[in-house]
């Protein structure tokens, strides 16, 4: 097995990141003198261009460098996150759906924003502000099931899953050692009850029963798959064009450029090679096989890539920037 000291790894991750940033500006412009001027779609352009290369470049940034950028994306985070709190502080009713999730319009058209942005706050929280901020225990506790309850509140399931992964695997020694004792009963007892009472099971039951399990997701997939590989084979590869990429469903006469699967959406506008040298640097780049903190948040955060494309939530894009950066930012240091 091949090991890098953290010097090594670092400067060959950084060369790593240049390199895939050179080669993704040559793609795009690839694409773009594919495209006609009329159909070049730059907002579907920007959702991309703008997260993929502050990736890259965050990752070619040295440890002050990263530390100043992680600083400001959670000093935005917390502040939208204080303006969303005041707004449903006098507007908790009208946040409530018609099926009783709570939506933050502030942070949001769908609750699964409104919960992205409290997992991301989560994750903050846990990994990066209580190594940094000393005491205030108590207020440190209130924030924390705040930020769970709130998430709880969306009945997102796929943000439930994110929920369960997290804690199972940063709290699985904590939870292993204290099952036996009268306590956790007493707290699984009265979560339990909570949620029962609270409608949100018997909710999530009635949205899962039947054809509803994936929300209609897999006829997207369906349909993506069948358009996707019916074209050309350079353009599976490599990507047709900068245009709007619309797939049909007919199963729901559905018309969207949204597939809710952010590797089928990299796929959909710039091909299946793309993909997976994307991928694999980001693996690379992560330090998830050897940093703990960094396989935590990618465990818990897998489910997200896979039910939703997170760089199309509108006013939260940025905490899904910020939760794959924080897994590049951790593994500067090999914690833990």
């Amino acid at each position: 097995m091949i090991t890098l000291k953290e010097n090594d790894y670092i400067l060959l991750r950084r060369a790593l990141s240049i390199v895939v940033f050179s080669l993704y500006i040559l793609q795009l412009s690839y694409l773009y003198l594919n495209t006609r001027i009329v159909d070049f779609d730059s907002l579907e352009f920007i959702k991309f261009f703008g997260p993929i290369s502050l990736l890259l470049i965050f990752t070619t940034l040295n440890r002050i460098g990263q530390e100043v950028f992680v600083k400001f994306m959670v000093f935005v985070l917390y502040t939208h996150i204080v303006i969303a709190l005041i707004y449903l502080a006098f507007n908790f009713t009208s946040s409530i759906t018609y099926d009783n999730r709570l939506v933050s319009s502030v942070l949001g058209r769908s609750p699964g924003a409104t919960a992205q942005i409290f997992c991301a706050a989560l994750i903050v929280h846990d990994y990066y502000l209580k190594d940094r901020i000393h005491g205030y225990n108590n207020l440190k506790k209130i924030t924390k099931v705040l930020f769970i309850t709130i998430v709880l509140l969306t009945q997102s399931r796929a943000y439930y899953l994110f929920l369960i992964i997290y804690f199972l695997i940063n709290y699985w020694s904590v939870i292993r050692n204290k099952l036996n004792s009268f306590k956790a009963y007493m707290a699984i007892i009265s979560i339990t009850v909570i949620i029962y009472f609270s409608r949100i099971a018997s909710s999530i039951f009635e949205r899962s029963q039947g054809n509803n399990l994936f929300s209609g997701r897999d006829h997207i997939w369906n349909a993506f798959f069948n358009d996707y590989f019916n074209r050309d084979e350079m353009h599976i590869l490599f990507g047709s064009d900068l245009s709007r990429h619309e797939i049909t469903i007919n199963e729901i006469s559905y018309l969207t450029s949204d597939v809710h699967n952010t590797f089928f959406d990299i796929m959909n506008y710039y091909g299946l090679a793309p993909l997976i040298i994307f991928v694999c640097w980001y693996l690379f780049s992560s330090g998830f096989f050897n940093t703990k903190k960094s396989f935590v948040i990618l465990a818990a955060y897998f489910p997200i890539l896979m039910l939703s494309a997170v760089f199309k939530y509108p006013f939260a894009f940025y905490s899904s920037l910020l939760l794959l950066m924080l897994p590049i930012y951790f593994s500067n240091i090999r914690h833990p």
